[in-house]
């Protein structure tokens, strides 16, 4: 899929119709959207047959080096694309110094070894706001859910569109 191909598809109508003219944003919007928060970015790389994984890893190289965002970011793809990547731009994927879980398997104890052994937690894909509680006081390092507004009210008692009122976002 091209990028024009993807900043074509309709990311919002899914979750409600007054979503329906949100785009999947690129990096850098992404990167654009969170700086001067505290918050970090789960860059998911997404190879297939069609594309090339150095190119796309030299792209967010670029993109990273650019915003000045090292250091705020973890990278998530399957055990396949992660080895081939490895191999091809190893300062983009050594950064990745976290690990994904499955948010049903994290244990206090699990949080614990990772942490001790110096990764950061981020638990997907949680969306249920009782669970996404109770991983915020796990205290999990990231949470990929479909409802980011439910995590910032939990987070910080506000909903995106109070943060974009008082100029804020």
């Amino acid at each position: 899929m091209t990028l024009s191909e993807v900043k074509e598809i309709d990311a919002g109508t899914k979750f409600s119709k007054k979503y329906s003219s949100e785009k999947v944003p690129t990096l850098e919007q992404a990167i654009d959207c969170i700086q001067g928060f505290r918050a970090n970015l789960c860059i998911e790389f997404k190879v297939t047959e069609d594309n090339d994984p150095a190119e796309i890893a030299e792209i967010a190289h670029r993109i990273l080096d650019g915003k000045s965002f090292w250091g705020r970011f973890v990278v998530n793809s399957s055990k396949k694309e992660m080895d081939r990547r490895y191999r091809i731009l190893p300062d983009l994927s050594l950064r990745a110094d976290g690990v994904e879980y499955r948010y049903r398997e994290i244990t206090e104890n699990v949080l614990y070894e990772f942490h001790r052994n110096c990764l950061s937690v981020w638990v997907y894909t949680v969306d249920e706001p009782k669970e996404i509680k109770r991983m915020v006081d796990l205290g999990v390092d990231g949470i990929l859910s479909n409802y980011p507004d439910i995590i910032m009210e939990l987070m910080i008692g506000s909903s995106p569109e109070d943060i974009r009122l008082r100029g804020e976002f």
